[in-house]
Protein backbone atom coordinates (compact mmCIF):
# COMPACT_ATOMS: atom_id res chain seq x y z
CA UNK A 1 0.00 0.00 0.00
CA UNK A 2 2.77 2.22 0.80
CA UNK A 3 4.38 1.59 -2.58
CA UNK A 4 1.07 2.07 -4.16
CA UNK A 5 0.96 5.62 -2.66
CA UNK A 6 4.37 6.89 -3.46
CA UNK A 7 4.23 5.78 -7.01
CA UNK A 8 1.04 7.71 -7.35
CA UNK A 9 2.97 11.01 -5.19
CA UNK A 10 5.83 10.52 -7.61
CA UNK A 11 3.57 10.52 -10.84
CA UNK A 12 1.79 13.28 -9.61
CA UNK A 13 5.01 15.80 -9.26
CA UNK A 14 6.01 14.26 -12.37
CA UNK A 15 3.34 15.05 -13.92
CA UNK A 16 3.44 18.70 -12.35
CA UNK A 17 7.23 18.85 -13.36
CA UNK A 18 6.66 18.51 -17.14
CA UNK A 19 3.40 20.52 -17.69
CA UNK A 20 4.74 23.36 -15.12
CA UNK A 21 5.81 25.83 -18.41
CA UNK A 22 2.37 25.66 -19.81
CA UNK A 23 0.62 26.52 -16.59
CA UNK A 24 2.61 28.96 -15.46
CA UNK A 25 5.53 30.27 -18.44
CA UNK A 26 7.63 32.85 -17.90
CA UNK A 27 7.61 36.19 -20.11
CA UNK A 28 10.53 36.08 -22.20
CA UNK A 29 10.71 40.11 -22.44
CA UNK A 30 10.35 40.92 -18.37
CA UNK A 31 11.23 37.19 -16.50
CA UNK A 32 7.85 37.14 -14.74
CA UNK A 33 5.98 33.98 -14.10
CA UNK A 34 2.32 34.45 -14.65
CA UNK A 35 -0.41 32.15 -15.37
CA UNK A 36 -1.44 30.97 -18.47
CA UNK A 37 -4.29 33.18 -19.70
CA UNK A 38 -2.15 35.97 -18.88
CA UNK A 39 0.06 35.92 -21.97
CA UNK A 40 -1.10 36.70 -25.35
CA UNK A 41 2.21 34.49 -27.74
CA UNK A 42 2.97 31.46 -26.02
CA UNK A 43 4.72 29.40 -29.03
CA UNK A 44 6.97 25.95 -28.63
CA UNK A 45 9.95 26.34 -30.35
CA UNK A 46 11.81 22.86 -29.66
CA UNK A 47 10.84 20.05 -27.84
CA UNK A 48 12.47 20.42 -23.97
CA UNK A 49 11.22 19.62 -20.51
CA UNK A 50 10.90 23.04 -18.94
CA UNK A 51 10.41 26.49 -19.85
CA UNK A 52 13.64 26.17 -22.76
CA UNK A 53 11.76 24.92 -25.34
CA UNK A 54 8.61 27.72 -25.16
CA UNK A 55 8.77 31.16 -26.12
CA UNK A 56 6.09 33.21 -24.39
CA UNK A 57 5.26 36.89 -24.06
CA UNK A 58 2.99 38.95 -21.77
CA UNK A 59 0.23 41.05 -22.82
CA UNK A 60 1.78 43.61 -20.93
CA UNK A 61 4.94 43.20 -22.78
CA UNK A 62 2.63 43.41 -26.08
CA UNK A 63 0.48 46.67 -25.63
CA UNK A 64 3.89 47.96 -24.08
CA UNK A 65 6.31 46.75 -27.00
CA UNK A 66 3.15 47.20 -29.29
CA UNK A 67 3.75 43.26 -30.38
CA UNK A 68 1.01 41.78 -31.84
CA UNK A 69 2.77 37.92 -33.80
CA UNK A 70 5.78 35.98 -33.26
CA UNK A 71 7.58 37.85 -35.61
CA UNK A 72 6.94 41.19 -34.02
CA UNK A 73 8.62 39.74 -31.08
CA UNK A 74 11.59 38.64 -32.56
CA UNK A 75 12.06 42.07 -34.22
CA UNK A 76 12.18 43.66 -30.61
CA UNK A 77 14.54 41.20 -29.26
CA UNK A 78 16.67 42.25 -31.91
CA UNK A 79 16.91 45.85 -31.60
CA UNK A 80 17.16 45.35 -27.92
CA UNK A 81 20.24 43.27 -28.23
CA UNK A 82 21.48 46.16 -31.26
CA UNK A 83 20.80 48.63 -29.17
CA UNK A 84 23.17 46.84 -26.28
CA UNK A 85 25.84 46.76 -28.15
CA UNK A 86 26.07 49.74 -29.40
CA UNK A 87 26.02 51.44 -25.91
CA UNK A 88 28.55 48.83 -24.78
CA UNK A 89 30.49 50.14 -28.13
CA UNK A 90 30.19 54.18 -27.19
CA UNK A 91 31.67 53.48 -23.85
CA UNK A 92 34.94 51.05 -25.04
CA UNK A 93 35.80 53.19 -27.94
CA UNK A 94 39.40 54.74 -26.26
Amino acid sequence: MNVFVLLIVLTFLFGIFIFLPDLFPKCDNCGMPKPRPFFKIHRAIKICLGYRGVTSVCTVCCRKYGICNYDEYLKVVHSKRVAKINSTKIFHKY
